[in-house]
């Protein structure tokens, strides 16, 4: 039959999510500075995609750059260019990290379960079965990496929600 969750285990939750992000902090701000960077890109996107075919339609603007008239629709076509690029780029390095965070999420945590088992007594392994505490230890580090990849995914987005409530139309 299933415990009951208690306060007392999201407190322990909580302070082992917390401890993760402090001995990771730099990767973590790293994963957040870069997400919001895609956030920023991806809703940047639409806007120069429809200011591209808004100077499509209107063939006659033009820039002038470096002494040579160019369309602006060419300027705008490789400003697109460049931000996907730059948004691909950021968006690979923000997986690799997402990855490698998840990775060490578990398995630290798993590791760090495995050697406080080692320093419980003797009495405590007879009483239990070691199946069931690999199971309640692997359970607990599959719901971390779950919620790390909530959190990391979930925050960095927060530019592009503003940006879509801001200039949403009826």
């Amino acid at each position: 039959m299933a415990s009951k969750l208690k306060y007392n285990h999201f407190k322990k939750g909580a302070l082992v999510v917390l401890d993760f992000f402090a001995s990771r902090r730099r990767e973590s701000i790293l994963i957040l500075i870069l997400g919001t960077l895609s956030a920023l890109g991806n809703g940047a996107v639409p806007y120069l995609t429809g200011r591209l075919f808004d100077s499509i339609l209107t063939a006659s603007e033009t820039l002038i750059i470096f002494g040579r008239v160019i369309p602006l629709y060419a300027v705008l076509l490789l400003i697109l260019a460049l931000v996907q690029i730059l948004v691909m780029a950021v968006e690979y390095r923000v997986t690799i990290l997402r990855s490698v965070i998840s990775f060490h999420s578990r398995f630290d945590y798993q590791s760090k379960s495995y050697a406080k088992l080692l320093d419980l007594p003797m009495s405590f392994h007879k009483q239990r079965k070691i199946g069931e505490i690999n199971s309640k230890i692997s359970n607990a580090g599959m719901g971390e990496v779950g919620f790390f990849v909530f959190m990391i995914k979930t925050f960095p987005s927060w530019p592009a929600s503003i940006n879509k409530l801001l200039h949403h139309t009826n």
